[in-house]
Order: C-alpha cells, then sequence, then structure tokens
C-alpha cells in the first residue's frame, strides 16, 4: 500500500528520494536509509565490528549519514534550479 502511494510522486528525483527513505523506515531496514539514531541495527553492527564506542565515533556516523544527505539535496536543488532537469 505505501509502495503503491509513493508510486504518485511525479518527479523522478524527489520519488527515488522519498521512497528509499519511507520504505527503509516502514520496513526498519537502516541500511537501506538515513538513519544516525543510537538503536540502528547498522549503527550498532558497525561499531560492534570495529570495536569503537558511541562516543568516540558518532561525529564520524554523523558526518557520514546527515551531511551526505545534505549534500544530495543541494546537488538536487542545484539542478532544479539551473534547468538541467
Amino acid at each position: 500500500m505505501v509502495s503503491n502511494a509513493l508510486k504518485s510522486i511525479p518527479n523522478p528525483l524527489v520519488n527515488v528520494a522519498v521512497s528509499v527513505t519511507v520504505l527503509a523506515g516502514v520496513t526498519g531496514l537502516a541500511s537501506d536509509g538515513t538513519d544516525t539514531l543510537p538503536h540502528n541495527g547498522g549503527v550498532i553492527t558497525l561499531l560492534a565490528v570495529t570495536g569503537l564506542t558511541y562516543r568516540h565515533s558518532y561525529r564520524d556516523i554523523f558526518a557520514v549519514t546527515c551531511i551526505k544527505t545534505l549534500a544530495v539535496f543541494f546537488v538536487m536543488a542545484l539542478y532544479y534550479v539551473t534547468g538541467l532537469v
């Protein structure tokens, strides 16, 4: 039902961005979404494998998940502003 509702978003770039985030949240797949919360399974696994703690690595996890997402947003906005899309 959610997947069918997301198909109604006409713009392909916005559709992909919203669909991936919503479906990752609905299914609980941290590897597909950009979730920086400490209880995220992907973050817990990453820290367990590397032997790092939340305190020492959370700034880096924040940079990878949040700053990367904002950078993509600005690139998409640039494409719309310049008319390349």
